[in-house]
């Protein structure tokens, strides 16, 4: 199948994606790496009018912390957590190097994106010792700080995700972890 023609845009910043976004409303679509959004456009599941590229959005790609808080940006690549000091100050004892290692591969599989990937469970993983897992933190009622943090990265980003969804139609978008209610209500305009 051929994907239905559309408008392509590179935005420069945030605030050009949300301008690009503005332009054509619910028909644009969000491109960020394309792992799962190309072969839905090729398979006609989804036929935007517009797609606006954020993929090399650099305010988006970035580890800091900020207090007692790391902050991990919506568009850091896996390569930069392993790179980060800052993770390694935050978290001295995760061994990033052997995280780097656990790499899941089944010959009769390749994953082109979450669309068709089945995320590994406890008993696909290798032997692994754990050393240290970051207490939790007094900022949420359960604890949870988000990306970076053992088991959570997958369920901050699907969080975020949903949230984002909620917030479209008031023409904002939240683009770092953890979400607080303070970080929502700021991205609405109501701090």
């Amino acid at each position: 199948m051929k994907a239905s023609a559309f408008a392509y845009a590179r935005a420069t910043s945030v605030a050009n994606a949300r301008e690009l976004l503005a332009v054509h409303g619910e028909k644009a679509r969000v491109l960020s790496g394309g792992q799962s959004l190309i072969p839905a456009i090729n398979l006609q599941l989804v036929g935007p009018e517009a797609i606006v590229d954020i993929g090399e959005l650099t305010e988006l790609r970035r580890i800091a912390v900020k207090g007692e808080t790391l902050v991990i940006g919506a568009l850091t690549r896996h390569a930069d957590l392993l790179k980060s000091s800052d993770i390694v100050k935050c978290a001295p004892r995760i061994e990033l190097n052997e995280l780097a290692r656990i790499v899941y591969f089944r010959p009769d599989t390749l994953p082109t994106g979450m669309v068709d990937y089945l995320v590994p469970m406890f008993g696909k993983m290798p032997d692994t010792d754990v050393g240290h897992v970051v207490s939790p933190t007094r900022e949420s009622e359960l604890g949870t700080k988000g990306a970076g943090e053992a088991g959570t990265a997958g369920a901050a980003a699907a969080v975020t995700n949903a949230v984002n969804d909620a917030l479209k139609p008031f023409g904002t978008i939240i683009t770092e972890i953890p979400l607080t209610p303070q970080v929502i209500l700021t991205a609405l305009g109501q701090i």
